[in-house]
């Protein structure tokens, strides 16, 4: 091997899951990011859903959740999908709702 090679770490994502689980006491103040940005997402549409067009995903992103292995990563998208899918579903029920 030539000096100074990049050597590729055994596991890429190492660094990302070292830096997940040190903030792991600040994961909640993602929740209003994330389901602000679901409802940015629905009021960006051209056209209005139907309503279970809103509501199957978030229905996918639940059993998507419940399914998948307690992996740390797996188990923070998974929730970060959640509650995505949740503020896209929300803006639509608000909309029905008014």
């Amino acid at each position: 091997m030539q000096p100074g090679a990049h050597i590729a770490p055994r596991r890429p994502l190492e660094p990302l899951l070292r830096w997940l689980e040190a903030e792991q006491e600040r994961w909640f103040l993602w929740l209003p990011v994330l389901l602000g940005a679901g409802i940015g997402g629905y009021f960006a549409l051209t056209s209005e859903p139907d309503l279970m067009t809103t509501v199957a995903p978030f229905a996918a992103a639940v059993a998507l959740r419940a399914v998948l292995p307690r992996h740390a990563l797996l188990g923070v998208l998974t929730a970060a999908l959640v509650a995505l899918t949740l503020g896209f579903a929300l803006a639509k029920l608000r909309v029905e709702w008014v």
